[in-house]
C-alpha cells in the first residue's frame, strides 16, 4: 500500500487526484489533502506518506520551498512535483530541491498512478541494493 499526500491549491485538482487514487484501494491511501506548501510539510512530518504529490505553485509556501524543507528534514517520503507552467527552470528547480520527478499538468491521471508506482518502486530496488552493499 502506497500512502499518498496531495497538496495542492485547487480545491477541484486535489479532489480529482484523491478520487481517482481511491479508485485503487489495494495500492493507495490518500492519507491526506492540503491546498499549500506549509500545510505539506506539516502533514507529511505527521502523517510519514511514502509519496507526497506537490503542486509548485502554492500560496503560503511554494512546492519548490516545501520540498527542499522536507529533504532538509531527512523526510523518507518521495516527492513528485508538478505544474502547468512550462519553464524549464522550475523541472530543475524541483529536481534541486529533493523531488524524484516532476510533471507538467495537464497530465493523464493514469500517467500519474504509474509514475507514483515507479517511483515507489525504483526506491525499494536502490534501498535493496543498498543495503546488500553494506
Amino acid at each position: 500500500m502506497i500512502k499518498v499526500l496531495v497538496a495542492d491549491d485547487h480545491p477541484m485538482i486535489r479532489e480529482i487526484v484523491r478520487e481517482y487514487l481511491e479508485l485503487f484501494p489495494e495500492e493507495f491511501d490518500v492519507v491526506g489533502v492540503v491546498g499549500n506548501g506549509q500545510q505539506a510539510v506539516q502533514m507529511a512530518c505527521e502523517l510519514g506518506p511514502d509519496v507526497v504529490l506537490m503542486d509548485v505553485r502554492m500560496p503560503v509556501m511554494d512546492g519548490i520551498e516545501a520540498t527542499r524543507i522536507l529533504k532538509a528534514q531527512s523526510h523518507p517520503g518521495l516527492v513528485i512535483t508538478y505544474t502547468s507552467f512550462l519553464y524549464e527552470q522550475l523541472h530543475d528547480l524541483a529536481l534541486e530541491a529533493g523531488a524524484v520527478e516532476h510533471l507538467l499538468k495537464p497530465f493523464e491521471l493514469d500517467e500519474l498512478g504509474q509514475k507514483i508506482r515507479d517511483v515507489v518502486q525504483r526506491n525499494r530496488h536502490q534501498r535493496e541494493a543498498a543495503h546488500q552493499i553494506a
